[in-house]
């Protein structure tokens, strides 16, 4: 009895033991592929390749000193101006309060001047069914 029990644990132990080696066998082949060199994009293919994180400006406009002034990137969007107060991404700011890093200059009719260093962004309210004027007679 002894014996047969031992003979099943042997070949229980052997059975389990080639299964092991099967799979450790399947990951060792998955290392060698992972050392292979792969080929990847060339200096010049990567250097034509445009910076999904850079905002590029969308047109250029100049204010009264005559400096340059780019209007804002597709990040903040100038959705009201009220009691020269504006509505930037759903919250109020007034003049000197910072937006995404940019210090807010000036707020005119239907513009928001931004600054941030030597950089300057205008927002501009866009007309249409969403932006209402409202005269006080």
């Amino acid at each position: 009895m002894k014996i047969k029990i031992l003979l099943a644990f042997l070949f229980l132990n052997i059975a389990f033991a080639n299964q092991l080696q099967e799979e450790i066998d399947s990951y060792d082949k998955i290392f060698e592929k992972i050392k292979e060199k792969r080929s990847g994009l060339s200096d010049i293919e990567l250097s034509s390749i445009k910076n999904p994180f850079k905002q590029e400006p969308i047109k250029t406009v100049t204010d009264q000193n005559l400096s340059i002034i780019t209007q804002a990137s597709k990040g903040l969007s100038l959705k009201a101006i009220l009691l020269n107060k504006a509505n930037i991404d759903s919250k109020w700011y007034a003049v000197g309060d910072i937006v995404d890093g940019y210090k807010i200059a000036n707020i005119t009719r239907n513009s928001v001047f931004l600054v941030k260093g030597d950089e300057k962004q205008e927002l501009i309210l866009k007309n249409g069914s969403k932006n209402v004027e409202i005269k006080i007679k």
